[in-house]
């Protein structure tokens, strides 16, 4: 058995480690949080298919809303707005490419 300054020791060393950790994982900064599920669901943003205003509302309600959803649905949702937003700056490629009747700038 280990002498009683070897115990305290190795729990400082323990606690140590696992502050130094947690201060490193929790450290400030911006991250990236995107999987296939968000690529999924900002790729389907630019299939030029208009869907009801109210599809478009609750796809932002699933995106922002503060429960989990199985099958990564959350994640698609969130995808897909970013897709939604980014197509305002550049418009949709692909609805110039099929003939749809959008402007160049993605505006209706």
């Amino acid at each position: 058995m280990a002498s009683r300054s070897q115990r305290y020791y190795n729990k400082a060393r323990t606690v140590y480690r696992t502050v130094t950790k947690t201060r490193r994982a929790r450290r400030g900064g911006f991250g990236i949080a995107m999987n296939g599920q968000f690529l999924i669901g900002a790729a389907a943003s630019f299939i030029p298919v208009s869907l009801p205003p109210i599809a478009n509302t609750a796809v932002a309600a699933v995106a922002v809303a503060p429960i989990r959803l199985p099958g990564g649905m959350k994640m698609m949702a969130q995808g897909y707005m970013m897709g939604k937003i980014v197509q305002q700056f550049i418009g949709n490629p692909i609805a110039g490419l099929s003939g749809n009747n959008t402007t160049s700038g993605g505006w209706y």
